[in-house]
């Protein structure tokens, strides 16, 4: 039985500025260091992802990769999977591919600096997620933070990652108004061109 409700939120953080919920950031509650208000700089800042579900029942909490934009291109390819062709290609250099490592049938998967995995794999009629450790395994032990094909229904997961990503790029578009950078650029105007399309993809 997948899960019917999930809630996806990303985090910035900082050792001087704390951490804050992009949702935070929308709402001018949080603060972002000045050194990653510019946007290079933010394309570059630390984050992290937690998922919940019933709203409050946190069930996976990382920042092991780093940085906030890989945790936000991790969203960005689950929604991409089942995209069409013109829109996949918009967004340049994320992987649609069906395969990661030795993992078949994925929709997004993300290798974090700690060598932990995030795995989001199709099984047809919901969503698969795991959360591996270095061994690619999930323990059960106490506290173990683990898990193997937590099972998620496809239309929650779609509509909770652009709830996400929605929230990441109002975030970043301001911080194109403190300089220059084509990336993110470039990742703003897709996201503005293609978020329609994959909320009618979420209905």
């Amino acid at each position: 039985m997948s899960m019917k409700t999930v809630s996806i939120a990303l985090f910035y953080e900082h050792p001087d500025a704390g951490t804050w919920s992009l949702l935070d950031l929308c709402q001018y509650k949080g603060v972002i260091a000045p050194s990653d208000l510019e946007p290079g700089a933010f394309l570059n800042a630390y984050g992290a992802i937690r998922m919940y579900c019933d709203r409050f029942k946190c069930f996976l909490q990382t920042g092991a990769a780093g940085d906030l934009r890989s945790y936000s291109n991790f969203l960005l390819e689950s929604l991409l999977s089942s995209s069409n062709h013109e829109v996949a290609t918009m967004f340049k250099g994320l992987s649609v591919g069906t395969s990661f490592l030795d993992y078949e049938n994925v929709v997004a998967g993300l290798f974090q600096e700690n060598q932990t995995m995030l795995v989001l794999q199709d099984s047809g009629s919901s969503y698969d997620l795991s959360y591996l450790d270095p061994n690619r395994s999930a323990p059960e032990h106490r506290l173990s933070p683990y898990f193997v094909n937590l099972r998620i229904d496809k239309k929650a997961w779609k509509v909770a990652a652009v709830e996400a990503l929605d929230e990441y790029f109002l975030v970043a578009e301001e911080r194109l108004t403190f300089g220059k950078n084509a990336s993110l650029l470039n990742l703003v105007s897709s996201w503005r061109l293609c978020r329609d399309y994959f909320v009618a993809s979420a209905a």
